[in-house]
């Protein structure tokens, strides 16, 4: 049973990194093996899933104060390479995985069969799903912030897609500025909840939520989370960006836009709710900038 749980982290880390990998394989066919290589594509993301599946049916869902496994990476810096997969992980990974298969299954219809850009598209297309399991499966802080800015910068080479469209170069450069501002205004929060605190894991932050103090360097640190994550979401006035990025070829909008990335903002508020929930800015921040975006 040991060694079963030991493989535990190993199992989490194929799954993120099966799309990307095999997003990769495909750069290695030629241009007109075009079934091997879309048949390449759409088994990263389906292998993601089955690995999921596997992890769950073995281990269930973990409880979120609980890590699932850890891999070291950086011992002398207290740098590790672990994975939460609770409920809400669970549920983010398995939707991000499903709907990249869907995406690149539709991508087999929406490009022709003779399109050469296909040798591009599913490696990017692939480091972006495994970008965004890392950002929803990861329990280190700092693991988090390190696939969010891969998000990032994958939506900004998908976004500027067309290489002979000056506008969505244009837009794919504002929408990877914007975004990569919030990147960094999450990253100060991270850093400055963690120097504060010395909790650098999801699983540790919700098992001591009840004893975080709310002071007003917990507080700075929300804020600048907070933005982090309604950059990605694209929540006003922080949602410049989205109309322009629709630029993009309609499965990377379909994907991006509407299924994943924008979601990664609720994601990180979903993790960040045990710990912050309770302070006296939340509700009124949330409500008010949701509405508002609404409008």
């Amino acid at each position: 049973m040991s060694s079963v749980v030991t493989a535990a982290p190993y199992l989490i880390l194929a799954a993120v990194c099966a799309p990307a990998l095999s997003g990769l394989a495909t750069m290695l066919l030629g241009g007109s093996r075009r079934l091997p290589r879309l048949t390449l594509a759409t088994a990263g993301p389906v292998a993601s899933v089955a690995l999921l599946a596997i992890h769950l049916g073995r281990h269930g869902v973990s409880p979120a104060d609980t890590p699932t496994g850890t891999i070291p990476w950086v011992p002398s810096l207290q740098l590790d390479i672990s994975f939460l997969v609770d409920g809400l992980g669970a549920f983010f990974a398995l939707l991000i995985a499903g709907m990249g298969v869907v995406v690149v299954l539709y991508a087999r219809a929406y490009f022709g069969p003779d399109d050469a850009s296909l040798a591009r598209f599913f490696p990017t297309l692939g480091f972006f799903t495994s970008a965004m399991l890392g950002v929803v499966l990861a329990d280190h802080l700092l693991l988090t912030v390190l696939f969010w800015e891969l998000t990032a910068i994958s939506s900004f080479l998908l976004i500027g897609w067309d290489r002979d469209d000056a506008d969505a170069g244009k837009r794919a450069m504002q929408a990877f500025f914007t975004t990569g501002l919030g990147g960094l205004a999450l990253l100060g929060g991270i850093l400055l909840f963690g120097g504060h605190t010395g909790i650098w894991r999801w699983s540790r932050l919700i098992a001591e939520a009840t004893t975080i103090s709310h002071d007003g360097t917990v507080i700075a640190a929300f804020v600048l989370i907070f933005v982090g994550a309604a950059t990605k979401s694209a929540q006003w006035p922080l949602h410049d960006w989205l109309p322009g990025a629709m630029k993009a070829p309609t499965p990377v909008s379909a994907y991006l836009h509407s299924a994943t990335m924008v979601k990664a903002g609720v994601f990180l508020l979903g993790r960040m709710l045990p710990a912050f929930g309770a302070l006296a800015l939340w509700l009124p921040l949330l409500v008010s900038i949701g509405a508002v975006t609404m409008l």
